[in-house]
């Protein structure tokens, strides 16, 4: 796309279409466990810039929202679908509501899950908090998924997820260190830190 390489995963090639974006900080392997549930469609998962397998500019680049709805529109489009749904969880639910206003035709239904969708003017110029400060220092390094996955398992939110997903969530959620042994975040803590602060 113009905004970079976006990260896209297509399951089945029948049936209606169904896009799924994520929330910050996550990435589309996190449907996988909602996709098994939907043989009869084609569905289709996107990495948001910065995240999972797509290009990571480094801050200060700037991660606006805008930025990151025309990535995953762009990707969205050049696919030739029309969606008969579009699915975003949180900061997901803002872009396919943006996507759906950019492009009317590309999705006949939209499903928000927890949106982020705030009043007018409050997505502006970069600021910072102690959600960012925090968002910036989660721990980048780890050994492996399972690490991640034992140490994640008893703690809130975490422990009440569904284990299929957690897992999911560690295991796609960590690339090699090209740095070094082990492992680091898909969504780097500078790079999360950037697109809350549009909103902080």
């Amino acid at each position: 796309t113009s905004e970079g390489h976006i990260g896209v995963t297509d399951w089945n090639a029948d049936g209606p279409a169904v896009l799924f974006v994520h929330a910050t900080g996550f990435h589309r392997r996190c449907w996988d466990r909602v996709i098994e549930l939907l043989p009869g469609c084609r569905c289709v998962a996107v990495d948001i810039l910065g995240h999972g397998i797509s290009d990571k500019p480094a801050p200060p680049e700037p991660y606006g929202w805008d930025r990151l709805a025309r990535g995953v529109g762009e990707a969205a489009q050049k696919l030739g679908l029309n969606f008969s749904l579009g699915v975003g969880h949180s900061i997901g639910g803002y872009l396919v509501v943006r996507m759906a206003a950019a492009a009317p035709a590309l999705f006949r239904e939209l499903f928000p899950v927890d949106p982020s969708i705030l009043p007018e003017g409050a997505h502006g110029p970069p600021r910072t908090s102690a959600a960012t400060s925090f968002v910036a220092k989660r721990r980048n390094q780890w050994a492996s998924p399972e690490e991640m996955v034992e140490r994640f398992r008893d703690r809130l939110p975490f422990a009440g997820w569904n284990p299929g997903v957690l897992s999911d969530y560690c295991t796609h959620g960590l690339l090699r260190d090209s740095a070094g042994s082990g492992f680091v975040l898909a969504c780097p803590p500078d790079v999360e830190a950037a697109i809350y602060a549009q909103t902080a």
